[in-house]
């Protein structure tokens, strides 16, 4: 099916978004048909497409002089850590005006190291991005705190989906709220972030930084945790 010639009208945006997935064959081809279709839609219908569609994802094998004009539309980029995929892509704001979230996907079981060549594609991630999303299997926070460091405006961390010590995770989030009241940090099972971290020989974590902690224990700061 050609989605260029599809009306589809704009009330409808669950079936909308289940035909562009079951279309989006991550091939030029079909995303020529996708660019087009989003030329025609509802403005209502053009965004439910837009947000189904992951630059990191479905954009592979898409000729680069072609990413440009796809940039434009673009909310969602995943970056393929660790591997050769991320080489070549790259993130600022002028390429990426509706850009809202970032996922970080650590591909490879190996550390990502801080002096890793990749670390020049999360440097480039638009300072604006209000949600990020990290999974795969992390082991090193230097790189990811350096990046939440340079977020301020980041206002929701999803960690749900990392293969990651536990000491590490609690870590990680709390080196992403201790300076933002106001940041949603999704993550796993753990509700006693300060019993976690006292637990942990090998958490290097200064006192003062102890005290702020024990601050996340008394609600000062908004922490989402889900069985």
């Amino acid at each position: 099916m050609e989605l260029r010639t599809c009306k589809v009208p704009c009330q409808f945006p669950d079936e909308i978004k289940l035909m562009i997935l079951k279309n989006l064959c991550h091939d030029q081809l079909t995303l020529f048909y996708v660019t087009l279709a989003s030329m025609e839609w509802l403005p209502a219908a053009n965004e439910v497409l837009w947000r189904s569609v992951d630059l990191g994802m479905s954009f592979r094998g898409v000729e680069k002089s072609n990413h440009k004009h796809l940039m434009k539309y673009v909310r969602s980029v995943t970056l393929p850590l660790n591997t050769a995929e991320c080489s070549g892509m790259e993130l600022k704001k002028s390429y990426f005006p509706r850009l809202e979230h970032v996922r970080l996907d650590f591909r490879r079981r190996e550390e990502f190291e801080y002096r890793d060549e990749n670390l020049d594609m999360l440097l480039v991630i638009p300072e604006h991005i209000k949600h990020v999303t990290i999974s795969g299997r992390v082991r090193s926070l230097e790189t990811v705190q350096l990046l939440l460091h340079r977020l301020q405006h980041l206002e929701y961390l999803d960690l749900s989906h990392c293969d990651i010590p536990v000491q590490l995770l609690l870590a990680l989030a709390f080196l992403a709220i201790k300076d933002r009241p106001f940041l949603t940090v999704h993550a796993k099972h753990y509700r006693n972030l300060l019993e976690w971290l006292a637990q942990d020989s090998m958490t290097t974590l200064s006192s003062k930084d102890m005290s702020e902690i024990e601050k996340l224990q008394c609600g000062d700061a908004k922490v989402t945790y889900y069985s």
